[in-house]
């Protein structure tokens, strides 16, 4: 470090600061957490989510009609974070009643947890 012991430590919240879509996802995880923590929620309903705290904006302003917002929401965002990890937890993807639905698990749990939420349900 040549005696400059803060070189490039700001680095990682800089370079996270102008990617738009890891900023909005960070604000939606942080939000459903808050709202549902590891329970298992549709589309629609974090559709509502993102557009209560205003994230993903331009891709929900795409939209032509609420059903079509949904369908863009799940293509452009969700289809695109399933196992992704957002701070400490992964985005998990499960089937219950015949329709998909997401939840967020820790970031090291296996996805037999998945199995077990579905069969509890």
């Amino acid at each position: 470090t040549l005696g400059y012991d803060k070189w490039l430590t700001n680095r990682d919240g800089w370079v996270a600061g102008t990617d738009d879509f890891a900023t909005d996802l960070r604000r939606l995880v942080e939000a459903w957490n808050a709202e549902w923590e590891a329970l298992p929620v549709t589309a629609a309903s974090l559709l509502a989510l993102a557009e209560r705290n205003d994230v993903f904006s331009e891709v929900i302003a795409s939209a032509k009609s609420p059903k079509s917002a949904q369908i863009i929401f799940g293509k452009k965002v969700l289809s695109i974070v399933v196992g992704r990890v957002v701070g400490t937890y992964r985005i998990h993807t499960l089937t219950l009643r015949g329709g998909r639905h997401y939840r967020l698990g820790d970031s090291v749990q296996d996805v037999s947890t998945d199995i077990a939420i579905a069969k509890s349900l």
